[in-house]
């Protein structure tokens, strides 16, 4: 009779075991979006690069699916954040002008802040009784520009380049806080952007040569530059990618066993692209070419989304706010959402427009289709018109053409450019001495 006991005992421990996941159904899923600054898509191995830079999240993406057609509203952080927070593009949620020029110690400098009658998707999911933590190391994103609306948890951590083991550690120590219901959790990741100095051994994973610095200049290069140079600053910018890709697989390996990966969505992206001289420049920020606009985006919900999916359809970071709370079972009607549920059936009409800004340099704006780009260049009030489809590397600009698209991008480009949200008060913040030399060594000030 004993034996017969233990043999029922363990049965019953094997079957809760089994039905760990499947327990949680039905539940409010475990939120977890990551962002990694300035990760360039073509710089990834499974998105064309031949250097296996990300192993581990390329695997980790085959749980879910790949998006091949994800774009960005900025190629500037603070723009395309606040894009990814509120659901909306610049002209709406008013995050547009970044105003510093290079370094005046008689200028003051200031910065575009977050409105508060804005509602961000945090917001949203407190509401819903989600926990909210965000864990950011991109110093525009500290909590004076407004980014913690909704968030519970907001830490900004002044962490050096190469950081993302302590801001891993930042994430575990919160995670093992006791507290009850689903948690939204945010993570920026800051160890792909400039400079580019992976920490040893990465440093040398691509290049044995130490007599080169790469460039690191933000915007038009102004200096020489030679293709050996070029190939130097891709090595060191692959390395850092080996390095976040390990990074955040000790981040995955911690979260696993403790079951916080269970009944989990995890989005993973990027706000912006990178250049290497592909127009004349270096970083990002200034431009809204492909390499800066395309961003790599993953979603993966083991056991409620399909696995190894390749979606090429366009997406738009804006579509990230509808699609978390359409599957946490959250109604965003009313709240003036720009974006769309991706996972819904719909697909982006090839021949809508998507919109991109930003405030650096000629300021330039942009529309496009599946076939056509338009950039109108504020400062200049010159435009650029590519055919993507017949010069993806954006080379030859054929906007003398005057083609009737090119008419039709300008009249929807002015109408996307001019649109505002109501009760939305564009105003600044001076930025304090510890910003600006947080910024100065991200290469955002000279």
């Amino acid at each position: 009779m004993k034996r017969i006991g233990a043999f029922f005992l363990l049965l019953v421990c094997l079957c809760l075991c089994g039905c760990r996941k499947s327990s949680v159904k039905g539940t409010n899923p475990n939120v977890v979006v990551i962002l990694i600054d300035a990760l360039r898509m073509d710089r990834l191995h499974d998105y064309g690069n031949a250097r296996k830079t990300n192993p581990f999240l390329a695997e980790f993406g085959k749980r879910g699916i790949r998006f091949t057609n994800a774009y960005s509203h900025s190629s500037h952080t603070k723009i395309s954040v606040a894009s990814l927070f509120t659901g909306l593009t610049p002209p709406l949620h008013g995050v547009r002008h970044i105003d510093f020029p290079w370094e005046d110690e008689k200028t003051r400098l200031s910065s575009d802040i977050l409105s508060s009658p804005l509602t961000t998707i945090a917001e949203v999911l407190l509401k819903k009784g989600y926990r909210t933590a965000a864990f950011v190391t991109n110093p525009f994103l500290k909590s004076s520009f407004g980014f913690s609306q909704g968030f519970q948890d907001y830490r900004y951590i002044d962490l050096p380049q190469g950081a993302a083991k302590q801001l891993n550690g930042e994430v575990i120590n919160w995670l093992n806080q006791p507290g009850k219901g689903p948690f939204f959790l945010y993570i920026h990741y800051m160890d792909v952007h400039a400079p580019y100095r992976p920490p040893l051994p990465y440093r040398h994973l691509y290049t044995q040569k130490k007599n080169l610095l790469p460039y690191e200049s933000n915007g038009p290069y102004q200096g020489q530059v030679n293709e050996e140079g070029i190939q130097y600053t891709r090595d060191r910018y692959d390395a850092q990618i080996n390095y976040w890709d390990d990074c955040f697989k000790e981040l995955i390996k911690e979260m696993e066993p403790k079951g916080w990966a269970d009944n989990t969505v995890f989005i993973i992206l990027s706000d912006h692209g990178e250049e290497f001289y592909d127009h004349g420049g270096f970083g990002h920020g200034f431009t809204l070419y492909e390499e800066q606009l395309r961003v790599p985006l993953y979603i993966v919900f083991e056991g409620r989304l399909p696995p190894a999916q390749v979606r090429k359809d366009r997406v738009e970071i804006i579509d990230i706010f509808p699609t978390v709370c359409a599957l946490a079972g959250q109604k965003v009607q009313g709240l003036g959402l720009q974006g769309k549920n991706i996972l819904a059936s719909e697909r982006m009409n090839p021949d809508a427009f998507h919109y991109a800004e930003t405030g650096r340099g000629k300021a330039p704006a942009s529309v496009q289709t599946e076939k056509y780009k338009l950039i109108f260049n504020v400062t200049e009030k010159s435009f650029e018109l590519y055919d993507l489809t017949k010069d993806p590397r954006e080379l030859i600009n054929i906007i003398s053409q005057k083609t009737a698209w090119a008419r039709a991008g300008q009249k929807k480009l002015f109408e996307l450019l001019s649109m505002r949200r109501p009760g939305v008060r564009p105003s600044k913040r001076e930025l304090d001495r510890e910003t600006v030399e947080a910024l100065k060594s991200l290469g955002y000030i000279r």
